[in-house]
């Protein structure tokens, strides 16, 4: 019940990445990557395919959502904006590389301010967008509860008021399909292991070809260096892969790239309906229960549930009753969602993958009417 933290990886993806292991084990690292030179770039193909990107030229691998965010936002040509938007309802770690991003470069940060069920006033979004050189960043599901953002709209407010625009897919790739064409998006970035099923210390980030973005951590992979006289110059890749390293973990990337291909074999469509079957019986639960509120919407495309308590006791009640019936849950509080938060209110966090069993289910159902 925590894909929205870590889902569990299948026997077939542990063992694509157990055998490069001892692959590179029996031949070298560097040998090895000759050998699987075209698995690695499968990567790419799949990953493409996956979101709708126009090219595999236009992704890159990183070691997670978070990683990505950092190397998208530090990576915008600032002389383009003046200032970021955002949503109230955003993960810390966006919180933060957006205001430190702001301090450091004398931009400004606009943060919407967003309702328990994820409401916010997209007119505001766009009225703030047609006055400033903006970056539009956003994530498309959030991480505290049934709150899915219209990543779509917000495309076209970003295109018709030229914004550059950063989409978080950090907690619908994998649940959600995804369309990086039908959300006009400049940047994407997304992580392994969660909904994808995929190993921790992986993800990726999609840059549309030609969208205003340059790495500022470079190495021999992403760059060469050509000197003329005194004159030195740094030559970028051109293409997303200058956000990425040569050191990297090559066996959790092949892992990844088995994740993806196992997901788009099931269907992303049969995956998401699953996912939302389970949610929302467990959502029809809760929002009967008085002593219970769900953070976001019964309706929501996320299988995201956060259940706030209305007392100290329920909460405790909770808890015990799902240790008891080893039900596993997330605790999500102030410091994952800042400003959406107040230092009080915790969130029992579920989130069933389409494999968890209805058995189960009913189980989690059973112990919350219960409460």
């Amino acid at each position: 019940m925590n894909s929205a933290g870590s889902s569990i990886m299948t026997d077939q993806t542990v063992e694509v990445i157990t055998e490069y292991l001892k692959l590179e084990q029996r031949i070298g690292g560097y040998e090895c990557m000759v050998q699987k030179a075209e698995d690695f770039e499968e990567f790419y193909t799949r990953t493409a395919q996956l979101i709708n990107a126009q090219s595999v030229n236009e992704i890159a691998f990183t070691d997670g959502g978070s990683r990505g965010w950092n190397a998208l936002i530090n990576g915008i040509d600032l002389n383009k904006i003046d200032s970021f938007i955002t949503l109230s309802s955003e993960y810390l770690t966006n919180i933060s590389t957006l205001q430190i991003c702001a301090e450091k470069y004398n931009k400004n940060l606009h943060v919407l301010p967003c309702s328990v069920n994820g409401d916010f006033d997209i007119r505001k979004l766009e009225k703030l967008a047609q006055s400033h050189k903006s970056c539009i960043a956003i994530s498309q599901a959030t991480a505290q509860g049934s709150i899915t953002n219209p990543v779509e709209s917000i495309g076209q407010i970003a295109k018709k008021t030229n914004s550059i625009y950063i989409v978080d897919a950090t907690q619908s790739i994998g649940q959600i399909p995804l369309d990086v064409q039908a959300f006009q998006c400049d940047a994407l970035t997304a992580t392994g292991r969660k909904w994808l099923r995929g190993p921790r210390g992986t993800g990726f980030i999609y840059v549309k070809e030609g969208a205003p973005f340059s790495s500022n951590v470079i190495d021999g992979s992403s760059s060469k260096v050509l000197r003329e006289d005194a004159h030195i110059t740094v030559i970028k890749v051109g293409s997303a892969r200058q956000f990425e390293m040569w050191e990297r973990n090559y066996g959790l990337m092949l892992g990844l790239s088995n994740a993806i291909f196992e997901y788009m074999t099931l269907g992303p469509e049969m995956v998401h309906q699953r996912i939302l079957e389970y949610a929302e019986q467990i959502r029809a639960i809760v929002d009967s229960n008085p002593r219970l509120q769900l953070v976001g919407k019964t309706n929501s495309k996320s299988g995201i549930i956060g259940i706030v308590a209305q007392s100290d006791d329920c909460l405790e009640q909770i808890k015990s009753a799902f240790q008891t019936h080893d039900i596993t849950f997330n605790l999500v509080y102030e410091w994952a969602c800042p400003l959406f938060f107040d230092g009080e209110t915790k969130v029992i966090r579920l989130a069933a993958h389409h494999d968890v069993s209805s058995e189960h289910i009913d189980k989690v159902c059973r112990v919350l009417s219960e409460i």
